[in-house]
């Protein structure tokens, strides 16, 4: 009886066990994902971040935006670059919380361009976005 009892408790601790670290192996995996889609997403972050003082270097050539106030926007989109890259030293990865911050203030910048005048690039094709008209 003694033996039964030893076994059986030897047989659930063991299931016990495998059970946790199958747990943490899935958990683990998860993290792994949302890490690689952090990745995915602080990579176009950072490509918008090159759009946006693309934008506000032909604003500020055509005059259609002051040095200060380009002074005024390339600093916000630095501050964005600064704290991008701190954060992923730190953490290694951004969370989905400091990216949406991230493209709320380069939002903002892309408003203010788009009050100027300057025009919107659609991406990679070179083409140039037409202005929403008010």
């Amino acid at each position: 009886m003694k033996l039964t009892t030893a076994l059986s408790a030897i047989i659930l601790s063991m299931g016990a066990t495998a059970t946790v670290s199958t747990a943490a192996t899935a958990l683990a995996h998860g993290v792994q994902a949302a890490r690689a889609h952090s990745g995915h997403e602080a990579d176009a972050l950072k490509t918008r971040v090159a759009t946006v003082q693309a934008r506000i270097a032909e604003g500020r050539r055509s005059g259609k935006v002051s040095r200060v106030q380009a002074s005024r926007l390339d600093r916000q989109v630095a501050q964005v670059r600064t704290n991008m890259t701190r954060m992923n030293s730190k953490q290694g990865f951004i969370s989905a919380a400091e990216l949406a911050t991230y493209n709320r203030t380069l939002g903002g910048v892309d408003v203010a361009l788009d009050g100027h005048g300057i025009p919107r690039g659609y991406g990679n094709d070179g083409l140039v976005a037409p202005l929403h008209s008010r």
